[in-house]
């Protein structure tokens, strides 16, 4: 296989709906920070809450992200999300690709 081949290989193999810009944005944040409730999701990334909210659905459909309420500030319920095990591991997979794609780069 050519290193043309090989790149183009890899491009295929993203996964697309963790590659979506703002759905990359969410999912890293909560890769690296944990949980984290959709409030400061929205603020930290710029969001409309629209936004966010069909991002966010598209995430839980696919089973890479998990919602639930618990209190926050003055005993109000805020949604929480976080990544599940599958969320992690295909967020992985993603990054991997990204490094190989890197690579190929480098080596040009």
């Amino acid at each position: 296989m050519n290193k043309t081949n090989d790149v183009a290989y890899l491009l295929r193999n993203l996964n697309s709906e963790l590659f979506n810009s703002k759905r990359f944005m969410i999912v890293s944040l909560l890769y690296i920070f944990g949980k984290m409730k959709l409030s400061e999701l929205r603020k930290i990334l710029g969001l409309s809450w629209g936004d966010l909210d069909t991002h966010i659905k598209k995430l839980v459909e696919q089973g890479y992200v998990e919602l639930w309420k618990e209190p926050g500030e003055k005993k109000v319920l805020e949604t929480v999300a976080y990544l599940t095990g599958k969320g992690r591991q295909e967020y992985e997979k993603l990054y991997d690709v990204l490094r190989a794609i890197s690579s190929q780069i480098e080596t040009k």
